[in-house]
């Protein structure tokens, strides 16, 4: 998602850009699928199946796109994004009191609502590259690497989860490796093994999940804190499956497709608009299976996809820097 804050200019790398659109959609099923885990154990499963993999692998992406080549440019990036989650933060605030939920100014100004917890994340983990810098990232790769990693399990023993500091700990890893994922040819090794391999391992943990849970795996949102000093080695199997996980979904995405790789630009604003769509779908008499929840999904993102190439959504996101540089523009012309 954060590749929309890229210059446009550049040469788009369709891999990555079908990826994404592969992801959004999951995003959306995902949250959507959440409200109907009750209904059935099979939706149960496909909930547990997708956040196993989608917001790690959204993460890793991530960081492949935020190497500092220019640090004006990047720190101009970092401040659209946080201009981005202001705005959306004082809507849902603003729309929670409305709806009679009152105003709680604390938490307005500490919790991200719903789904901006990742850019709040993504402004933290793009300032703590940009602190540590370009140069010492490449010099103290393993450390830095080993450091993310061990700050991720111990961020578990937290008990606040203050401007969702334990999701941009337990996260941080996969940030770290996308960043990094630039110094190989990652498509040499995800393409390594075979790819009925990976898709067996894909539908057997499927499987497993669907055998073994009943319920949420709520420590995938990477936002709970340890109960007791156990849960640090069961979040360390967990991070090791999804790592598996994220490896096996890269390894099936076409390297060379023509048709999702052109929305891959879409994606920031599907998943910031969204949220207001699939917080309601409850309220609305629809069949609960899996499949009527997958065709609700695939609408909702093809349509908010469609609206988004339309000029105004520049301005839907980023409505200040809209008007600064459309004056901006006026004056020098």
């Amino acid at each position: 998602m954060s590749e929309v804050q890229i210059d446009k200019t550049k040469s788009r790398d369709n891999y990555w850009d079908t990826l994404k659109v592969m992801l959004i959609f999951l995003v959306v099923y995902g949250h959507i699928v959440t409200h109907y885990t009750n209904s059935n154990q099979l939706n149960t499963s496909i909930y547990n199946w997708i956040f196993l993999f989608h917001m790690p692998l959204f993460v890793f992406v991530s960081g492949r796109f935020s190497h500092i080549r220019d640090k004006n440019k990047y720190r101009k990036g970092i401040l659209k994004i946080a201009e981005t989650y202001i705005f959306f933060q004082f809507i849902r605030v603003f729309l929670r009191y409305l709806t009679g939920h009152g105003l709680n100014v604390i938490a307005a100004l500490t919790s991200p609502s719903y789904t901006l917890w990742y850019l709040l994340c993504l402004i933290f983990w793009r300032l703590l590259a940009l602190f540590i810098g370009e140069d010492n990232m490449k010099k103290h790769c393993k450390l830095i690497l080993s450091l993310s990693i061990l700050l991720c399990f111990l961020g578990g023993f937290i008990q606040t989860n203050i401007f969702s500091l334990q999701r941009f700990l337990s996260f941080l890893p996969f940030f770290v490796l996308g960043y990094y994922s630039t110094m190989i040819d990652i498509k040499k090794y995800i393409k390594l093994a075979p790819r009925y391999i990976t898709i067996s391992f894909l539908l057997l943990s499927f499987v497993i999940l669907y055998l073994h849970f009943n319920s949420k795996i709520t420590f995938l949102y990477g936002s709970q804190s340890f109960v007791k000093t156990t849960d640090c080695f069961y979040k360390m199997g967990l991070f090791l499956i999804q790592l598996l996980m994220c490896y096996c979904f890269l390894s099936i995405v076409p390297l060379n497709d023509k048709t999702l790789c052109k929305w891959g630009n879409t994606t920031l604003f599907v998943y910031l608009f969204h949220s207001f769509f699939t917080e309601k779908i409850t309220h609305l008499p629809l069949p609960s299976d899996c499949f009527s929840i997958l065709i609700y999904s695939l609408i909702l993102t093809i349509s908010l996809m469609w609206i988004s190439r339309f000029s105004f959504s520049s301005f839907m996101l980023n409505p200040v820097s809209y008007i600064v540089d459309r004056i901006t523009n006026r004056k020098i012309s």
